[in-house]
């Protein structure tokens, strides 16, 4: 039977660690849907959860000392609290997962050709042989120059950009329904990152994939996704899509976000705006707004806690203000 609604629907996510005989919360209540050949920017400054969101849809926070709770539904199917050896059947083959640094991610020990044949391997039983001409064919499609040299490699002996093509490689090897991509464009040099994000793009008319993407860049998420959900302090500040979210701001953090980005056209400002202060620490978090210290618009009702109100259609943010006044520089290419 054909699945009915979004890819991933998660639905109150919370994620937290037990420090001190308490819970200390990493993710609070976050909601967002990702649907078939959709591309969506999770944004936000570091350490505001992104990173801990994608963790939790993996499958990968075990430890006995973190909880997860909420829904996270992939195709229909609850994944919080699915049993390891069911997730392991998902995890690479239909949900897979391009790290923030794939010189960590990848095993220093194996060649990198190794580790992609491996996966195929495990996930769709066939021999080396055929595993490693799948793996050849993917290189190339990553735009690997050489792909039989760099299969061969181990991952200290490839560049920053080859490892990262390496990576996606090996993410799109079993042809997942959904990549999730941590910071893909991470480290690397201007011309290399533009050439990920074609790659990325190029997933769903090549692969029919649909991709989550995890950036603080909101350049990146200007140039390449179809919507956005916009974290502050492990909540969910701001989510629609992108060009709404661009073109009409409704939470001041999104907007000074994009007040930071410099313009592409027009008078060059002397100097960008910069958000005074810094994000609250998670068993620090106020009960309202995470955002009311660094707030110049913060009003008293702003210290009782913000839920996401429609400001237009598929448009949410959690703010008291509308969708006027906050108006950014900076126009969504999509």
């Amino acid at each position: 039977m054909a699945h009915c609604g979004p890819l991933l629907d998660v639905r109150e996510l919370s994620v937290g660690f037990r420090a001190g005989g308490r819970i200390v919360p990493l993710v609070e209540r976050v909601s967002f849907a990702v649907h078939e050949r959709e591309i969506m920017g999770l944004v936000g400054e570091s350490g505001c959860g992104k990173s801990v969101t994608a963790m939790a849809l993996m499958g990968l926070l075990d430890s006995p000392g973190m909880r997860v709770e909420g829904s996270i539904r992939f195709r229909g199917q609850e994944l919080v609290g699915l049993a390891p050896r069911h997730f392991r059947k998902l995890r690479g083959r239909s949900i897979a997962m391009v790290f923030q640094d794939p010189m960590t991610a990848f095993t220093p020990v194996y060649t990198v050709g190794w580790q992609i044949d491996e996966q195929i391997m495990v996930h769709e039983a066939l021999p080396r042989r055929q595993a490693r001409q799948r793996t050849l064919g993917l290189l190339a499609d990553m735009g690997v120059p050489d792909p039989q040299r760099t299969a061969d490699s181990y991952p200290h002996q490839l560049s920053g950009g080859l490892r990262q093509r390496a990576m996606i490689a090996m993410a799109l090897s079993c042809k997942p329904q959904l990549l999730i991509a941590d910071e893909p464009t991470t480290a690397l040099d201007v011309t290399v990152q533009a050439q990920i994000l074609d790659l990325l793009r190029g997933l769903r008319e090549e692969h029919g994939s649909s991709v989550l993407m995890i950036t603080h860049d909101m350049g990146v998420v200007a140039e390449t996704c179809d919507s956005v959900a916009v974290f502050y302090a492990g909540r969910v500040a701001e989510t629609g899509r992108a060009r709404d979210v661009f073109v009409s701001p409704a939470h001041p953090y999104t907007a000074a976000l994009l007040a930071s980005i410099p313009p592409l056209s027009g008078e060059r400002p002397c100097r960008l705006p910069a958000i005074a202060g810094a994000p609250p620490v998670p068993a620090q978090r106020p009960a309202g707004c995470a955002f009311l210290p660094r707030c110049s618009f913060a009003q008293a009702i702003c210290a009782q806690p913000q839920a996401l109100r429609d400001v237009g259609a598929e448009h949410l943010a959690a703010c008291i203000l509308s969708g006027g006044g906050l108006a950014s520089p900076v126009t969504c290419a999509r």
